[in-house]
């Protein structure tokens, strides 16, 4: 079982209809209808705690009509009817027939299904800085809209709907109009079952309102009530005389959207559509008395309440945009291509669809890993393979010089070198610390001497030294020679420390160790 949400934010109220969808079964649905007060979205948030408490949950997709009246719809032909091709090209045709920028514009298409002429598409266009504000608002509110519709290219469906519960055909060519407070949204259908104009445009009851106000001194209040109660446009002689004031100014408030419908209706029979056998109405403003016979006399065709009855509950008039959109997802398959403001960077993703798009630079990032882990375990394994044919060459030229045999076991090796038979002595290479160490343990007990600095390079040692005035040099010089790879020692003046107790000096000691062994690259 599915639940879909609709939401419609009106100028007058707020609608939300919540539908559970279950297959082969007429769908409930749960409507609420809130006056505005406030913002938009206070509205909204106070509905939607009423509906669901501190936390919205249960909810699978969320369907938005976008409102205001800046909506933009036009019909484009293109030589060809592939999806892919129109993807591409649909950006330049629309830049080249719209003012704006395309980066200021949302839009989509639906196709034209009309046989006698050529391919035709039926763009919707949206300004984007009227969009984006409501995906924001609407996301922080947890219910961010899956499909943001066009409020007339829905209405459509609502026929389809209303007619397939009372198991009666529609006529081939048929129109609805939604009559709402500011706004009235217009749709056409011919007679291949497709939409063929879709038109959004302000007009609607606010201005029936007003003008009763100011015809009868009254405020907007008062006249709002008036009329849903007692306002009518064909007054009987029953009727007082202010009943029959109130019809003619209701009449002339109603000029504006009579001369828009007319030219919608002339517009399509001029685009070579048959004419419209009946047109519906839907939304609150429809609802005022005598308005289907009004309209009916003054576009000449036939007009008529469009019931709601798509559902296993009747719907309100005032519901037709959210049960416009409830019909729009209950008569789709699930692949079929829906009318969708959000495309593109626009596009809705669910927490699937932030997955799949983060799984892509996942995979470019591990498998990156995965091939520089290699290639540094192959770099890596070829500089030890290099150092350790250098050590085996090195411990090869070792032992062939002091065992006479060329040994590439290290372990063997040892056991070898170590053993008494060895003449390891050969082999000693001493480093700085070697040097001082052996300095301390040859050097005699009674020897009073100081080393004030030790400077010791790979070929010779340089020692500056204080030592009490009975210190023999020659002695000292012959104690220092005991020590492994000194070889001549020269010392340097001799001077007195200034108290006269202390003698300075000098001592260049050059060092005579055999030089490392280094490996023999021609031994096998």
């Amino acid at each position: 079982m599915a639940k879909i949400l609709a939401i419609d934010v009106g100028a007058y109220s707020l609608k939300l209809a919540m539908m559970e969808s279950m297959r082969k079964a007429t769908p409930s649905v749960r409507f609420e209808e809130f006056l505005n007060q406030g913002t938009p979205l206070d509205t909204l948030s106070a509905a939607l705690g009423r509906i669901f408490g501190s936390k919205i949950s249960g909810v699978d997709q969320v369907f938005f009509s976008l409102p205001g009246t800046s909506i933009a719809t036009h019909q484009l032909p293109l030589p060809f009817a592939d999806h892919k091709r129109i993807e591409a090209t649909l950006g330049f045709e629309i830049e080249n027939i719209s003012a704006m920028d395309m980066a200021a514009l949302a839009f989509d298409y639906q196709p034209i299904a009309n046989p006698s002429q050529d391919n035709r598409l039926l763009v919707g266009m949206a300004l984007r800085q009227e969009l984006v504000p409501w995906i924001q608002q609407l996301s922080g509110l947890s219910v961010e809209p899956r499909w943001i519709a066009h409020p007339a290219l829905q209405l459509g469906f609502l026929a389809s709907a209303s007619a397939r519960r009372k198991h009666q055909p529609l006529p081939k060519n048929f129109a609805v109009a939604d009559i709402g407070h500011e706004r009235c949204c217009f749709f056409a259908v011919n007679a291949s079952n497709s939409c063929d104009i879709a038109r959004v445009f302000p007009s609607g009851g606010k201005e029936i309102t007003a003008a009763l106000s100011s015809a009868f001194g009254i405020s907007e209040q008062e006249a709002a009530a008036w009329k849903e109660k007692h306002g009518t446009l064909l007054p009987s002689n029953e009727h007082p005389p202010a009943a029959h004031k109130a019809a003619e100014v209701m009449q002339q408030a109603l000029l504006s959207m009579e001369r828009e419908l007319r030219i919608l209706l002339k517009m399509r029979e001029a685009q070579g559509q048959e004419p419209i056998e009946t047109l519906f109405l839907v939304g609150g403003g429809s609802q005022l008395h005598g308005l289907d016979s009004y309209l009916s006399k003054s576009l000449a065709l036939p007009v008529e309440l469009l019931p709601l009855t798509g559902f296993r509950e009747n719907l309100p008039p005032s519901a037709g945009q959210v049960a416009s959109l409830l019909s729009f997802y209950s008569l789709t398959a699930p692949r079929t291509r829906r009318f969708n403001f959000r495309q593109k960077e626009l596009a809705y993703k669910s927490e699937l669809d932030f997955l799949k798009d983060k799984l892509k630079p996942l995979s470019i990032f591990a498998l990156c890993a995965v091939v520089l882990f290699l290639a540094g375990g192959f770099v890596r394994n070829s500089f030890l393979k290099t150092d350790e044919q250098h050590i085996d060459d090195a411990l090869c030229a070792l032992t062939t010089r002091v065992l006479g045999t060329c040994e590439r076991d290290y372990v063997r090796a040892e056991s070898l070198l170590l053993s008494s038979s060895n003449p390891a002595p050969e082999l000693f290479h001493p480093s700085a610390a070697d040097f001082l160490s052996h300095l301390v343990q040859y050097l005699p007990p009674q020897f009073d001497i100081q080393f004030e600095q030790i400077l010791i390079q790979p070929e010779r040692i340089s020692l500056r030294s204080k030592a009490s005035q009975k210190l023999d040099i020659d002695a000292l010089s012959a104690a220092l020679k005991t020590i492994p790879c000194v070889g001549e020692i020269n010392a340097g003046k001799v001077e007195k420390s200034r108290d006269g107790l202390k003698k300075n000096f000098p001592l260049d000691i050059k060092l005579a160790c055999p030089p490392p062994l280094e490996p023999d690259n021609g031994h096998p």
